[in-house]
């Protein structure tokens, strides 16, 4: 017989205080986001406690079970679809919009971890520009809801009931895979159930009892104690840039189990704090605080364009806390319970016609993108120049290792040329030249071939932590180095990256990601001081590689990051009556570049190794431009339009040729529109130059 902890209910406070603080930018509590994983392993003890009584009673029903959770889930949930859509209507900006409304129909549909993890890539969105984000978490529990009630009834049929022994190989298959997909897939560890069912799973084998429960107090108290120390530690000591989850949420899982392992064996001092009234009414709105808090601070920075002050947080906290009590009082409790609003065969009725609305409404803002009319025309014009760009899809923009081992890249430049000669190689910077590059091809009559992979810059053996094993980069590597040494035809070959995100590790400005460790066979430890040294070797290892097959070759120093989503801040600032930021500096590009531009004057010094300045011609007087004419430069923080790429087509055009014996073909030395010399190694005035976040709850 099941009776109600205050304990779990406490338990819960300590989850969910955390993930707000988080959210709302709290340093001290840079690993807030383990309270997710706490709510994980409570949700699977009590759900799996649940089930296994009514199985051995004889009593269980699948349809009372799935009413049970559509009571428990759903009305809150469907409530704060239906006041953040109200709000998301009005103020997103189109694109927005339509993006907003794909997280409503897979949130509708118990699918939106599947889009946030296939949205999590190169090219994704700020976790704070996405207000449903956090409802990847709800997917994962509502998918085991789903599936573990079969699992259990399957082995109480076919196995003798030996639940333990099932449920622990599926939970320890699971954490292998966790831990695995963290170094080779971590964005699929983080949102896909498999590789966090073993939290939920930890729960389940406690309610299973695994471990049989004590008597004896103190030993209670004393793993109760370790168990609220381990929460706390992750809470304060991990951060983003946390390999998470894998091996790291076993600290906060093992002490969330530790609390309801100490509990259950009865009274202990942890429990009987956490049953202390403030505890359990934190705990009791926990859920709706949870779905309220995120889309507030989300829309609230999104009008706001710019970051919240401390006061504006604590406001849009309190509004959370509003929200959540009435939520709890007004929608979560008249729905319980076997006398809660509505019979099974209308509350079913009821779920699935909002369901349906819900699909039906956001398809409907999906294939209208956001129905820009809404927009006034300044804004649309701005918008309308973020979307300058090549689309994501461009098959020649995401060329496979397995695709250049064929020869199957795209040719640019000039269709009349019998014989590529040049080959532009380089991640997704590389991909926003491309036009450009293939522009000045043409004019020159000459043909090249493009060689493109987002998030892959020309690095030889070098990993990049993270994403190195989804993208194939190594790989990419040495098969572009391979064609290239096939390919006697190809003379030249441009090399472009985002240099400074690889050297420094970090991002720039407001823009928001995790940090970028790079390693090789000499790294002993990953780490940000060890980036500069791999990035070093890895971007000489692959310039001496080409030069010697015989190419020259020509390296494109970083376009200038912005650090802020150029064409939305501008049409939110248009829209809202904002001054948006400041264009980055000279001053600041210098800085940010120092390592990079150190790196590539050393390597300006081997023979047919020339360097391009993109910054000669984006940066004016002593800022860098992020408009043109008032359109944007930049689709997002630092990837270039179609229109910013035509404005470095100077530095790839063939060169007037002065000198008779100057070799003309193309690329060569280039000269400016203004007639003078372009740069190449040297800095602005001819001295050379030596710097979700998926939201996780």
């Amino acid at each position: 017989m099941h009776h109600y902890r205050a304990d779990i209910d406490g338990l819960r406070a300590v989850a969910i205080v955390p993930v707000v603080l988080f959210h709302a930018g709290a340093s001290a509590f840079s690993g807030g986001f383990v309270g997710v994983d706490v709510f994980f392993v409570i949700s699977g003890f009590l759900i799996t406690g649940l089930i296994r009584h009514e199985i051995d009673t004889g009593r269980f029903s699948l349809v009372n079970f799935y009413e049970r959770r559509v009571r428990r889930l759903l009305p809150a949930l469907f409530a704060m679809l239906l006041v953040v859509t109200v709000f998301a209507a009005w103020l997103l900006l189109p694109a927005d919009l339509a993006d907003y409304a794909k997280s409503v129909l897979a949130t509708s549909l118990f699918a939106s971890n599947f889009l946030f993890w296939q949205e999590a890539g190169y090219f994704g969105r700020a976790a704070e520009e996405i207000p449903l984000l956090h409802t990847w978490s709800l997917a994962v529990e509502e998918q085991f809801y789903i599936l573990f009630p079969l699992f259990l009834l399957f082995i109480a049929a076919r196995h003798g009931r030996r639940y333990v022994a099932a449920t622990a190989l599926v939970t320890a298959a699971s954490f292998l895979l966790s831990v695995v997909g963290v170094a080779v897939a971590p964005d699929a560890a983080f949102y896909l159930a498999p590789s966090r069912a073993w939290e939920l799973g930890t729960g389940a084998l406690l309610a299973l009892g695994a471990i049989p429960a004590s008597h004896r107090k103190h030993l209670r108290s004393l793993v109760a104690l370790l168990g609220i120390a381990a929460i706390a530690c992750s809470v304060t000591l991990f951060s983003p840039s946390t390999p998470f989850p894998g091996a790291a949420a076993l600290l906060p899982c093992l002490g969330a189990g530790a609390i309801l392992w100490a509990g259950s064996g009865g009274h202990n001092l942890v429990g009987d704090a956490l049953s202390a009234r403030p505890f359990v009414l934190t705990g009791l709105v926990s859920y709706s605080l949870y779905l309220w808090h995120w889309p507030l601070l989300t829309l609230g920075r999104y009008h706001a364009v710019r970051d919240l002050t401390h006061g504006e947080t604590a406001l849009l906290l309190s509004l959370s806390v509003i929200a959540a009590v009435a939520s709890w009082r007004y929608v979560e409790r008249p729905f319980r319970g076997k006398s809660g609003l509505l019979e099974r065969r209308q509350l079913f009725g009821v779920a699935l016609s909002v369901m349906a609305v819900a699909v039906v409404v956001s398809g409907a803002a999906i294939v209208a993108d956001g129905w820009p009319a809404r927009s006034e025309p300044a804004v649309r014009r701005i918008i309308d120049g973020g979307n300058d760009r090549r689309s994501r899809e461009w098959e020649c923009g995401d060329t496979t290792p397995a695709r250049v081992r064929g020869g199957e890249l795209c040719r640019t430049g000039s269709p009349q040329a019998a014989t590529p000669t040049f080959l532009v190689w380089g991640d997704s910077h590389a991909r926003a030249m491309a036009d450009a590059i293939g522009a000045a091809g043409a004019q020159a009559g000459v043909a090249g071939l493009l060689a493109l992979r987002p998030g892959c810059a020309p690095l030889r053996d070098a990993e990049v932590s993270g994403h190195d094993a989804e993208h194939d980069c190594n790989a990419f590597t040495e098969s572009v180095l391979d064609l290239s040494a096939r390919s006697p035809g190809v003379t030249d070959v441009v090399l472009a990256g985002r240099w400074a995100l690889l050297a420094e590790g970090t991002r720039f400005g407001r823009e928001s990601g995790e940090s970028v460790h790079l390693s090789d066979s000499s790294t002993a430890e990953r780490s940000l001081a060890e980036n500069h040294r791999v990035f070093a070797r890895a971007l000489r290892g692959s310039v001496e590689a080409l030069v010697a097959q015989g190419k020259r070759v020509w390296i494109v120093a970083a376009v200038p990051e912005v650090g802020w989503n150029v064409p939305s801040v501008l049409a939110r600032s248009q829209r809202f009556g904002r001054v948006p930021p400041a264009a980055p500096t000279r001053a600041e590009y210098a800085t940010r570049q120092a390592f990079v531009l150190a790196t590539l004057d050393g390597l300006d010094a081997l023979p047919g190794v020339e360097i391009l300045r993109p910054d000669a011609l984006l940066c004016r007087d002593d800022h860098c431009d992020v408009t043109r004419d008032g359109m944007p430069l930049y689709f997002d923080s630092h990837h270039l339009t179609l229109r910013g790429g035509t404005l470095l087509e100077p530095l790839f055009a063939r060169s007037s040729v002065d000198d008779p014996g100057q070799d003309s073909r193309w690329p060569s030395r280039t000269r400016l529109r203004s007639g003078h010399p372009a740069r190449s190694h040297r800095g602005v005035g001819g001295r050379r130059h030596g710097q979700r976040l998926p939201v996780r709850g």
